[in-house]
């Protein structure tokens, strides 16, 4: 399953598509924690005033019977596995599939699909893929209220790096992980701001924004640290993993012909790596050591992938 955005509507849909194309239901309902959390504040009579389509559906499970409404939401707020129960007054029975953040345990939402025969564990297989991408949605979404997040490449900024370092620092103690760290600086960039001015230049940013987006997992976060620094986080990712995705990215920038008017440019980057917790178990130390090699490998030649020794 290929994600191709952060926005959370979107990737519902993609996976709305998935369990249609893999296991045929056509009646899916994703119910947010947002509202689930909600439901309690509100007086349960109401509850049946609440439209399916306040959150992604496909295939609305549009049941008119008020009774049958509060059941729904009752089943959907409860539910912390995934359980299949027979709608009241009904020949039908719903699936309930929470999803919850792979990492901190916490419930994102609720799935919910009208079961006939439905491939329980297939479908829990493909939701526990789709959680970590579904959570860093809902990360993202957080970082853009907080003002985490670049205004021009639509990246995460310099300010939301410390926190998400901590956050997978915890993790891979706790779960025995790895993870790899791509410290990227543009070759030359200063003398594509003087010979073509700053509107060019910023021009390059996003695209180049765009290029390390399909270049890296839909969960890999991306930073624009500052200027044409950019730093990459591969989730789950050891120094030999780390080495090939940074040479993909390298080759990726290096074979795009950037045009913008009447202007073509090549450009090329130059990445340093740092791998946790085999170089530093600290987040000031990985920052370092990956910015430490960039720079080793600008100064030797530029356009080459520098590994953090």
């Amino acid at each position: 399953m290929e994600f191709k955005t952060l926005q959370l509507e979107n990737s519902i849909k993609t996976i709305f598509a998935e369990l249609t194309t893999q296991f045929r239901v056509d009646k899916v309902l994703w119910i947010g924690e947002e509202l689930l959390c909600r439901l309690p504040r509100i007086e349960k009579k109401n509850w049946f005033s609440i439209p399916f389509f306040s959150e992604y559906e496909f295939g609305l499970m549009n049941w008119e019977n008020e009774g049958q409404r509060l059941w729904f939401w009752e089943q959907a707020l409860n539910s912390v596995e995934i359980t299949t129960q027979n709608l009241p007054h009904s020949n039908l029975s719903v699936s309930f599939f929470p999803v919850y953040h792979p990492d901190e345990k916490k419930r994102l939402g609720v799935f919910a699909i009208e079961n006939s025969g439905l491939d329980l564990l297939g479908v829990q297989k493909v939701l526990r893929e789709a959680a970590r991408h579904l959570a860093f949605c809902h990360e993202f979404q957080e970082a853009k209220t907080s003002s985490y997040v670049d205004d021009l490449t639509s990246l995460f900024n310099h300010r939301y790096l410390p926190k998400v370092l901590a956050q997978e620092i915890d993790r891979c103690q706790r779960q025995d992980k790895k993870f790899s760290l791509l410290f990227l600086d543009m070759d030359y960039f200063k003398k594509v701001n003087d010979g073509h001015g700053h509107l060019m230049g910023s021009r390059l940013l996003i695209e180049v924004a765009s290029i390390l987006k399909r270049s890296v997992r839909s969960y890999d976060p991306l930073f624009r640290y500052g200027g044409d620094e950019f730093l990459i986080l591969l989730v789950d990712t050891d120094k030999s993993t780390g080495e090939k995705v940074a040479e993909r990215i390298r080759r990726a920038i290096e074979s795009h012909e950037f045009v913008f008017e009447d202007a073509s440019i090549k450009l090329t980057a130059s990445i340093g790596l740092s791998v946790f917790p085999d170089n530093a178990k600290s987040a000031k130390e990985l920052i370092q050591l990956a910015d430490q090699a960039m720079y080793y490998g600008k100064n030797k030649s530029r356009n080459i992938v520098y590994i953090a020794s």
